[in-house]
């Protein structure tokens, strides 16, 4: 990560063996991402308490609240591994030196820990949110073709430099906690199925659809900033210099979270969501969802089921299995 990368590549391989990780990599290879119904009111949550809407006027017209349809879970160890090992290096290099920052996802990601870790044991990608790192959940605004993109390649900063001018701070990743922000940033796309695991089929395919990504964000020691420029430099990336993050805190702004390297991003959940609007009689259409049972075991497959997703998911990365399996070392890395 950041500053030398040299051995980084071994490392997370090992990782993903050490972990046990490598075997719910080769599945998300066969299956892609996970349907987690069972998240899909936790996540509903957490949209209506950061709905925070711009404190300026907008030329379009914005949806008063989002309707979380489907919860898509990231399995792909490849990137999760690479995650856990810079979040490794930051934990050694900042111990101490990081001022707690407070984001306004923080309840309702406590919430969806709490419940993910009693479920599933809480040791990799369900292990509770490291507050002194400030490790937080925030939200990216995204197209819903690049979804698979982001789940099986990861976010690429490189290749986005070239394909997207830079932004306010500069060019990076950047994030919001608030849905509603990063909701502009979303197109409205028709639903597919072929490219996850699912079993619930609540959205029908060409249905229309918006889509953004719930992200693991370490942000480190963050500097904050009132004025717009490129403070790439000065920031610089994770680990390698003052600071590992921006918060970008311009008038009249809701505020931006900008990492410039991937490297301490996990894009952990995709919501796949609708758009509703108030009505012209000022009564906000709300439409409900599914109410959350904490006695209940979550969904399973069925015998025999038929998934939806077919065939290998990101023929690349499957393809690199035989170099993983070849020069992973026994190096023990805590993730």
């Amino acid at each position: 990560m950041g500053c030398s990368q040299s051995s980084d590549v071994v490392n997370r391989q090992g990782l993903l063996l050490q972990r046990g990780l490598l075997r719910r990599y080769l599945h998300f290879l066969w299956t892609g991402p996970e349907d987690s119904p069972e998240l899909v009111p936790l996540v509903q949550m957490l949209m209506d308490e950061t709905m925070l809407l711009s404190p300026s006027p907008k030329e379009k017209r914005l949806p008063t609240r989002l309707i979380a349809r489907k919860v898509l879970r990231n399995t792909n160890m490849g990137i999760y591994s690479k995650y856990a090992l810079s979040r490794h290096h930051l934990r050694d290099l900042r111990r101490g030196k990081i001022e707690r920052v407070e984001v306004a996802t923080r309840d309702g990601a406590q919430r969806l820990q709490a419940f993910r870790s009693s479920r599933f044991g809480g040791r990799e990608t369900s292990r509770k949110l490291e507050e002194p790192l400030n490790e937080v959940y925030l939200w990216h605004g995204t197209s819903y073709e690049a979804l698979g993109h982001i789940f099986s390649e990861d976010f690429r900063v490189g290749a986005q430099k070239r394909a997207f001018p830079a932004g306010f701070f500069g060019q990076g990743l950047y994030f919001a906690e608030s849905c509603a922000k990063a909701d502009e940033y979303c197109t409205e796309a028709k639903h597919h199925r072929e490219w996850y695991t699912g079993h619930e089929h609540v959205l029908q395919p060409g249905a229309p659809v918006c889509a953004m990504v719930l992200c693991r964000v370490v942000l480190g020691r963050v500097c904050v900033l009132d004025h717009a420029g490129d403070h790439s430099r000065a920031v610089g990336v994770p680990a390698c210099g003052r600071f590992d993050s921006l918060i970008g805190c311009r008038k009249a702004h809701r505020r931006e979270f900008i990492v410039y390297s991937d490297a301490t991003v996990f894009p952990e959940f995709a919501v796949l969501y609708e758009r509703h609007y108030q009505q012209d009689g000022g009564v906000a259409v709300c439409l409900p969802v599914p109410q959350l049972n904490f006695t209940e075991d979550p969904p399973t497959s069925p015998k025999g089921s038929k998934l939806e997703r077919k065939g290998p998911f990101g023929l690349s990365s499957r393809l690199a299995l035989k170099g993983i399996l070849g020069r992973a070392q026994s190096r023990r890395v805590e993730p």
